[in-house]
């Protein structure tokens, strides 16, 4: 609780420095590289690694930026320029590099992944408040499949269901999960059940703001229909998970394709800061974490909260050859470089910044998988400063 409280605080605090601070006009390109409002190019190679760590990222991949529209405007037109990172691709060869302009083509993609949409056709609807009483601390959300109904997760001490909410936020049920009493539940995904065939939800009981959590847990459980939500417990796999150095507060979750389990973390607030994050990947099964890298997140366009808490990550969302990384200020896109590419690897891949959901305290993504052409996403956030309901906002797009 001491931790959420100093992130409404800041949240605050943020608020207010928002009504001065000089951020781009809506539907007006950003540079890539950018370090925020004011459009200073970010020199490269500029942040070092961790000492005594594995080399974090700083974020090197072709990047574009879209600055966020109005409620009904659109993106801007963005630009991609500097050299493609070299990375593991599906054959394990490191990509090239090159210079281009403009958006990716819409049609020229891996087989199985998703279109990469131009920024020009996000659109970010007006946000919903969230039901009173349905998950005011929401802190997850994934599409269920076939979209248009989204499964949330609330952070509060003791949760044991997850809500099902429609596209315009009306509660359809909660699915109680069967075994869970979450301590602090801060991620949600979907993915592949490991050994058996099918599609799993993934509970993610990993937050730790004091840092003094044994291990982490992960409920794992075969997804369920939603029309009707079952009336019955599901029954879930409890899946314990200890690091390798010590804890660690995490909120962001990932699976591979193995069913294994790919946690991000996230450092404590650094006013001003990019801090680097740890990439730990977990068996199937559970077990020990193993430390794969660390990275550092690109800096927002327009900084805002992460004024006051550094550009730290708050949900992760892998899908398609896609991974969505959200901070407080901003959506970043990276593409795999195949369907079957491993989601650790993604600080190597390519990467833009779509349009930032815009919500008080954004903490979940998910990618909304309505259909082959989607390339939207869905946000939800707690109440923020103030409130007393979570909210969701939807960031419409379709590739031609």
């Amino acid at each position: 609780m001491r931790g959420r409280r100093a992130r409404r605080l800041a949240l605050l605090v943020a608020l207010l420095l928002g009504a001065v601070a000089c951020t781009p006009a809506a539907g007006a390109p950003v540079a890539a590289g950018t370090t925020g409002g004011a459009g200073t190019p970010a020199p490269a190679g500029s942040r070092a690694p961790t000492t005594g760590e594995p080399s974090a990222s700083t974020g090197s991949a072709v990047a574009t930026r879209a600055t966020p529209d109005t409620r009904s405007g659109g993106a801007g037109p963005g630009t991609t320029t500097g050299s493609t990172a070299s990375g593991p691709t599906a054959s394990g060869s490191a990509s090239g590099s090159g210079e281009s302009t403009g958006s990716p083509s819409p049609t020229a993609r891996p087989a199985g992944t998703s279109p990469d949409c131009p920024l020009s056709c996000y659109r970010r609807a007006d946000p919903v408040d969230l039901p009173a009483g349905v998950a005011p601390e929401a802190s997850g959300v994934v599409a269920a499949t076939g979209g248009r109904a989204y499964f949330l997760l609330d952070d509060a001490t003791g949760v044991s269901d997850l809500p099902v909410v429609d596209a315009r936020g009306a509660l359809l049920g909660r699915v109680r999960v069967a075994g869970l009493s979450a301590r602090n539940g801060e991620a949600l995904a979907g993915g592949s059940c490991g050994p058996a065939a099918g599609r799993c939800l993934f509970v993610g009981d990993i937050g730790d703001n004091a840092e003094r959590r044994d291990d982490i847990v992960v409920h794992r459980l075969r997804e369920p229909s939603v029309r009707p939500v079952p009336s019955a417990p599901v029954p879930a796999d409890d899946l314990h998970f200890r690091y390798p150095d010590g804890p660690h507060n995490a909120e962001a979750l990932v699976v591979a394709a193995d069913g294994s389990v790919v946690v991000i973390t996230k450092p404590g607030a650094r006013p001003g800061q990019d801090p680097a994050h740890r990439i730990y990947r977990g068996p199937a099964a559970g077990g020990d974490l193993a430390l794969v890298r660390t990275f550092v997140p690109p800096r927002p366009a327009s900084p805002l909260q992460s004024l006051l808490t550094g550009t730290v990550v708050t949900d992760a969302s892998w899908s398609r050859g896609r991974l969505l990384l959200l901070t407080y200020d901003e959506v970043v896109e990276y593409r795999a470089p195949s369907p079957t590419a491993d989601p650790a690897s993604f600080p190597d891949w390519p990467h833009r910044e779509l349009v930032d959901p815009g919500l008080p305290q954004q903490e979940g993504i998910t990618a909304t998988d309505r259909g082959p052409a989607d390339c939207g996403y869905l946000a939800v956030s707690e109440e923020g400063p103030g409130g007393s309901r979570g909210s969701m906002v939807t960031v419409d797009c379709a590739a031609p």
